[in-house]
């Protein structure tokens, strides 16, 4: 059931017949859509017919909604653009999807520009020029989530979180330059790597000086020796390029240390990095698995000197 706005307004709609319940229930009362603040649409593994029309019913009478979560399984672009077509939702500014197609998202976002956060699915268009590369800017999209690629376009000045779930480190430069040429102050990055492309992604990072925290995770499992992750000149001119950086997050298969959870060897892999790490004063905070996670902290001034250092704990 629907909770009232006073209290939690968020409306649950993941089997069929609660999507036939909600639906009657507007239809005879359709002051109670005024209620729902939030909707989530998910619809997994039904059997065909998929209820596109119902769909399409619930969302016009929900036209005051402020956040839409929406997953279809098997929708097909036709069918998505069905749905789409002719809706209005005023008050949206959250929007989330993983089945719809770029090309029925595309005439979503133009009827909706005033989204602030977003999360879109992977591209399903295989002839190299997604819909979301010829819609307006979304001007006032403060974070989103997608494929690298097909976000190029969407993201603007207030973009302030990326989270890349898709590209290549091409694809991710293309990004960052895009975000630059916005002039968006970018706080928050997590994007994917393949170990053959971490030093072009690394380079590519210098377009988005102001990031404080940085997630790298990779995208697919490579042979250990493939890449040699202890490249301190490597690491430490891309660390000395972000002036802001506060966080940094490496999630790779990789093992960096041999005793994952072993603090000294922990300190040893850092202290490899030492030269820009003594320079802004970076702090191990914690480790996971076979990733590091460390927190810069403020430089610890060394009394009776002329210089800056810090400690590792």
């Amino acid at each position: 059931m629907v909770a009232t706005r006073q209290s939690m307004s968020i409306g649950f709609v993941h089997t069929r017949g609660t999507l036939d319940h909600y639906v009657a229930v507007l239809r005879q009362k359709p002051e109670m859509a005024n209620t729902i603040d939030i909707l989530d649409i998910s619809l997994l593994d039904l059997t065909k017919p998929l209820p596109i029309l119902k769909v399409k019913s619930l969302l016009a009478f929900a036209a005051n909604i402020t956040t839409l979560s929406i997953d279809i399984t098997g929708i097909s672009s036709r069918q998505a653009r069905l749905l789409i077509k002719d809706i209005k939702l005023d008050s949206l500014i959250a929007f989330s999807t993983s089945t719809l197609p770029h090309d029925a998202a595309a005439l979503f976002f133009v009827n909706h520009p005033r989204i602030v956060s977003l999360s879109i699915g992977i591209c399903t268009e295989h002839s190299g020029s997604c819909d979301l590369l010829h819609v307006p800017r979304l001007q006032l999209l403060e974070e989103i989530r997608g494929p690298a690629a097909c976000s190029v376009n969407i993201v603007s000045s207030q973009t302030r979180t990326i989270a890349v779930s898709h590209g290549t480190a091409n694809e991710c430069i293309a990004l960052f330059a895009g975000l630059r040429d916005t002039n968006a102050v970018v706080f928050t990055l997590d994007i994917p790597f393949v170990h053959k492309d971490v030093y072009i992604l690394i380079q590519g990072l210098q377009a988005l000086p102001t990031v404080s925290a940085l997630r790298l995770r990779e995208a697919e499992t490579m042979n250990s020796t493939s890449y040699k992750w202890l490249h301190n000149q490597l690491w430490n001119t891309a660390f000395r390029r972000m002036h802001n950086l506060k966080q940094f997050e490496l999630r790779t298969s990789t093992a960096l240390i041999a005793n994952p959870g072993a603090m000294e060897e922990e300190r040893w892999l850092i202290g490899s990095w030492k030269t820009q790490l003594q320079a802004n004063g970076r702090k191990v905070e914690d480790q996971y698995g076979n990733g590091i996670l460390f927190e810069l902290k403020p430089p610890v001034p060394v009394k009776n000197r002329g210089e800056k250092s810090c400690y590792f704990s």
